[in-house]
């Protein structure tokens, strides 16, 4: 047995692999001249566009580092600019240890030069993170190989004089960061630029963080009038023609849907713009703009036609607050989401107390309005899953008369943090052609939804859509944090794609008004215990960590009131 068990042990000492050293490669950047130089490599592992970022060596050579055996499982590899608006072309043929490659911009060809003689004293700086935009304060490490001394200067050039690093630097402000790095009397330099973003001051009642994100704009709370629809089986043929900017209760923007961050190839994808509401005494109107700015930028291009919502029977969700008082969870018996209860998926915590699921392709399947259980949850059963008996909704090609640009960020996979200020915006409308965007408009019976248009006009009532795509919100309008909270993070069916499609999302930020503006809040607040400190929220009920200069509702003592700081 000792024999045996001998030969087992030099047996698996055998058979253990050795280690796998590191494959660096080196990149000459004087053809392409790009500020950044990145690599995007394929296959396993890969890379989501544009790629991961080169650390510069000296003049135009730039180097990157395969991990482990990670050189010899990828298929291909391109170099491209920082935002990914210029490229190389592909390059197949492997990545080689040590060796210099060189490219050239619009897709140019890529060259193996051979074996980069590169001097063993020469530091390698690198710091972390660095180009990047933040609100309140970033922290930023730099590191040198081979080990040497580090000066760093945020006053212009750093020389030797120039204060030593020593450990991670805090920044507050806008700050131009330059870093000097010496080992054996030779020399690196290195830059990076960190920028703050200006302070959004608080709107009540007319938007949540951008200034290009509207909730309720100048008052507006929907139009007390008979909107007549008219529908040819799925389509409808008066959409386009029954909304106006004065019926607008909430605009979002483009590009923010995960897609838009990560796993930008996959279509039908619906990104909620805008929302228009009207009611009369029998009916609330609800119309709906979605755009379409998200495709397959270096792969199958835009399909606009193939990419409609329609083209799908992915899910459309309505969320409301019908009465204040009253909030669900909207999870079925208290487990899991609506229509996905062994999956994550979307929970209200900010008043909402009913949800509509219906599908893209009018027609398809029967639709649900779900309403709270006396424990406030939701539920399947008839007295709190109710249908709605007709034609009530259906969709119509094209943009809104009155929606003159398409608001969004101008770059694919831009950093989530964007849409807290205002850099960045641009309109997209020139992208594609109008008719490349869809417009759904519904009629739901107020008899339904279980309020009158005495209580639309006497309490107000909320209203939000919200994006899905898989399980789980992947946008919506208005806008909520919930929906990026874990955007850059892989799907865990296909890393090229974004969790978001599979997370829970607890929803906190308030719907917009529909009737009256100014009710919203209070009721939905739920009051702390009478040791706690005061809360401020803003007259949407969002909650705001350091109130300026406004109206708000103070939330202490276990009661809310109404104050102006």
């Amino acid at each position: 047995m000792k024999k045996l068990l001998a030969s087992l042990a030099l047996g698996l000492l055998v058979a253990a692999p050795a280690a796998v050293a590191d494959t660096t490669i080196y990149y000459d950047n004087s053809a392409s001249q790009w500020d950044t130089v990145n690599i995007h490599y394929w296959s396993s592992p890969s890379t989501s566009w544009p790629g991961v970022s080169l650390t510069k060596v000296e003049g135009d050579i730039w180097k990157y580092t395969f991990e482990g055996n990670g050189a010899s499982t990828i298929s291909g590899f391109l170099f491209c600019n920082a935002n990914g608006t210029d490229q190389t072309a592909d390059y197949t043929k492997g990545a080689l240890d040590n060796h210099l490659y060189k490219g050239v911009g619009g897709k140019g060809q890529v060259t193996d030069l051979g074996v980069y003689d590169i001097d063993p004293d020469l530091p390698s700086i690198s710091i972390t993170p660095a180009d990047c935009k933040f609100t309140d304060e970033i922290t930023v490490t730099i590191s040198v190989a081979p080990a040497g001394t580090i000066y760093f200067s945020t006053q212009g050039d750093a020389t030797t004089s120039s204060s030593i690093y020593t450990g991670p630097l805090t920044f507050t402000e806008t700050t131009d960061l330059s870093v000097l790095a010496v080992n054996n009397g030779k020399e690196a330099r290195a830059e990076a630029h960190f920028t703050k973003r200006g302070a959004i001051p608080v709107q009540s009642g007319n938007n949540l963080i951008t200034d290009y994100y509207l909730v309720n704009p100048n008052g507006k709370c929907g139009t007390r009038k008979t909107v007549t629809m008219a529908f040819n089986d799925q389509k409808s043929t008066t959409a386009l023609s029954n909304w106006t900017e004065e019926d607008l209760i909430a605009r979002g923007v483009a590009r923010d849907v995960c897609m838009a961050f990560k796993g930008k190839h996959e279509r039908p994808v619906i990104d909620s713009y805008a929302i228009y509401a009207a009611y009369d005494d029998n009916n609330l109107y609800l119309g709906l703009q979605t755009v379409y700015t998200i495709w397959d930028k270096w792969g199958e291009g835009k399909q606009p036609g193939e990419s409609k919502p329609y083209n799908m029977d992915g899910a459309m969700i309505w969320a409301f607050d019908l009465d204040p008082y009253e909030k669900f969870d909207g999870r079925i018996n208290g487990n899991g989401p609506i229509w996905q209860e062994a999956n994550n998926g979307f929970f209200f915590d900010n008043g909402v107390d009913a949800v509509w699921i219906g599908s893209s392709k009018p027609g398809v399947g029967v639709p649900g309005f779900f309403i709270p259980t006396p424990d406030g949850h939701a539920s399947y059963d008839a007295a709190y899953c109710k249908s709605i008996p007709g034609r009530y909704y259906g969709y119509a090609d094209g943009l809104l008369p009155s929606i003159n640009e398409i608001w969004g960020q101008a770059d694919f996979e831009y950093d989530p943090e964007d849409l807290k200020g205002n850099d960045g915006f641009v309109d997209l409308r020139s992208e594609v052609d109008d008719s490349a965007h869809t417009f759904y408009e519904w009629t739901f019976p107020l008899s339904i939804l279980g309020i009158t248009a005495a209580d639309i006009e006497q309490t107000g009532i909320g209203v939000m859509y919200i994006d899905q795509y898989g399980t789980s919100p992947v946008g919506g309008t208005p806008y909520d944090p919930s929906y990026f909270d874990v955007v850059k993070e892989s799907y865990s069916k296909d890393e090229s794609t974004s969790k978001e499609k599979e997370d829970d999302d607890i929803i906190t930020y308030a719907p917009a008004r529909i009737g009256r503006v100014n009710s919203v809040g209070i009721n939905q607040i739920s009051t702390p215990a009478n040791d706690a400190p005061a809360a401020f929220y803003t007259l949407q009920g969002v909650r705001v960590e350091n109130p300026g200069s406004g109206i708000y509702i103070r939330v202490i003592g276990g009661k809310a009131d109404k104050v102006i700081l």
